[in-house]
């Protein structure tokens, strides 16, 4: 099948490490246009030729999936492990017509956290339909965050910078399950539930309960707002900011539309967190297990922080989540 030999030369390729600066590179017979361009190995003429024999394969392989031979599912197993985009998307979209079970979890569960979207989404269709029993939960956890991307670029993580957060060393982050439009980002550790609270508490108090976050913005409904809070002066010059970007863009000769999406991007840039967001997700007792929350900023009004860290037990992956809330960030 040419799916199959396009896809031995690609995982033959890409085990072969790097020795003194060069690959190696094996080209089969027809392959011309790749063997043309990696006369030089290491030139971007022939990484191009290799990801556009990558895609070939991904639609060969697309194609063949279709017949759901058992036949194909070492073939998937290749792609999904490759390191081309186009070819993980389609070995883990393959499965959706092989019948996944337990056997494929660990390959498409890791999938599931890829930083290029197409993947990720490609392994939840596949986790969709799988007979795992295990995998529903998480499967249930990504279709509840809303819509999924659905590009070939590969996404970054936020910095510590962009969050105005300090990050756990070592921590992983969980594409998946990060909302960058509602300002979540999740975070996974195998480190101590007890040993990641205490790094958040050594800066940020011992911090609470989300119960008592909820009694505390309760308790605050009726509040006036702390007109000489950092907050608040932040709120504000956030509003003349937006203004003045709408202004410049209608001066620029944009249209109302656009000036309009300037103006959002303007207050975004120091929105606060949704605090509606923040408790309807950390109260998931499914997944959220002993949340303990430390107020990173604080807002206008109580029990409502600019920004959050909540520390808990994940009980689905089964280590230390961390959930850090802040405005939103902006989509890649």
């Amino acid at each position: 099948m040419r799916a199959a030999r396009a896809i031995s030369v690609l995982l033959f390729s890409a085990s072969v490490p790097a020795l003194a600066s060069q690959r190696a590179v094996f080209v089969p017979a027809g392959a011309g246009s790749v063997k043309t361009a990696c006369v030089d190995t290491n030139s971007a003429a022939c990484t191009a030729a290799l990801e556009a024999l990558a895609r070939k394969a991904a639609d060969d392989l697309t194609i063949v999936a279709n017949t759901g031979k058992p036949s194909v599912r070492r073939m998937a197993r290749d792609a999904a492990k490759m390191p081309f985009a186009s070819l993980r998307a389609s070995g883990a979209a393959a499965f959706s017509h092989l019948s996944p079970g337990p056997e494929d979890s660990p390959l498409l569960t890791g999938l599931l956290n890829d930083p290029v979207p197409m993947v990720r989404k490609s392994a939840l269709r596949a986790l969709e339909v799988s007979s795992d029993p295990a995998v529903r939960t998480l499967v249930q956890r990504v279709r509840d965050g809303g819509n999924q991307a659905d590009g070939a670029r590969p996404q970054s993580v936020p910095t510590a910078d962009q969050l105005k957060t300090p990050l756990y060393a070592g921590a992983q982050y969980l594409f998946f399950a990060s909302r960058r439009p509602d300002g979540q980002s999740e975070f996974s550790t195998g480190d101590a539930y007890d040993k990641v609270a205490a790094f958040y508490a050594s800066k940020y108090g011992s911090g609470m309960t989300l119960e008592q976050l909820k009694k505390t913005a309760k308790g605050g409904e009726n509040t006036m707002p702390d007109f000489g809070s950092q907050a608040y002066q932040d709120q504000m010059q956030s509003m003349m900011d937006a203004q003045k970007a709408h202004e410049d863009a209608l001066k620029a000769g944009k249209s109302e539309e656009d000036a309009a999406k300037a103006m959002m991007a303007a207050m975004q840039k120091k929105a606060p967190a949704d605090s509606s967001r923040m408790t309807s997700a950390l109260g998931n007792k499914e997944i959220y297990g002993a949340p303990r929350l430390f107020v990173v900023e604080k807002g206008m009004m109580p029990g409502a922080p600019n920004r959050l860290v909540a520390v808990y037990k994940d009980l689905l992956l089964g280590k230390t989540g961390i959930a850090i809330f802040t405005g939103p960030l902006p989509e890649e």
